[in-house]
């Protein structure tokens, strides 16, 4: 190794952690974030298993995927991931609701709402009454994603620093296409 500027780099041309090197900074900015309120809000025990981003490449049954990142300081190398899908992927479309279906499920839940709870014995207990969903959801093939579409996608383990790793599930948005402008009027004819 030697020495450039006062910075010690090895014969690979490596730069060697230490007290003045960015990699040192980087380190104590992370530390420093952990202690503040925003930097609790994430503790590094949590599991990661589920991102969402933009398909950049499909090629066979691998998925490149520019995801939004899971954290502040994440490690950028991984905000390109390689997402598998096998036989137990489950892929989904996400659809908006019709507004007429989506009002009478609103109304329905109002309505259930506004009713008297039923008893229930202690064994049973019931499921709460949750309100209805703007979206729903049609399952598709591999073969009708499309790159530039946005993913949501479910792993079955911690893909917190996962490179590349199976999907469970994944939900797809519809690309919305910009509406065709209407073709312009015939000018009118002018008689005199």
């Amino acid at each position: 190794g030697y020495l450039a500027g006062g910075v010690k780099v090895t014969s690979t041309v490596q730069l060697v952690k230490g007290a003045n090197t960015f990699q040192a900074g980087w380190e104590a900015a992370k530390q420093r974030l952990k202690q503040s309120p925003l930097g609790t809000a994430i503790p590094d025990s949590i599991e990661i298993r589920s991102v969402k981003g933009t398909i950049q490449k499909i090629d066979g049954n691998k998925l490149t995927v520019k995801i939004n990142p899971t954290e502040p300081l994440a490690d950028p190398n991984l905000d390109i991931r390689t997402i598998t899908v096998d036989a137990n992927t489950k892929i989904s479309l996400v659809v908006p609701k019709d507004q007429n279906q989506l009002q009478k499920e609103m109304q329905d839940f109002q309505n259930k709402m506004k009713q008297p709870p039923e008893p229930t014995d202690s064994a049973k207990v019931s499921a709460p009454i949750l309100p209805p969903t703007p979206f729903s959801k049609k399952d598709i093939k591999l073969s009708e994603l499309k790159e530039n579409q946005q993913i949501s996608v479910i792993a079955n383990a911690n893909i917190k620093n996962e490179k590349e790793f199976t999907a469970v599930q994944i939900d797809a948005q519809e690309i919305l296409t910009a509406a065709t402008p209407p073709a312009p009027l015939p000018e009118a004819v002018i008689q005199d």
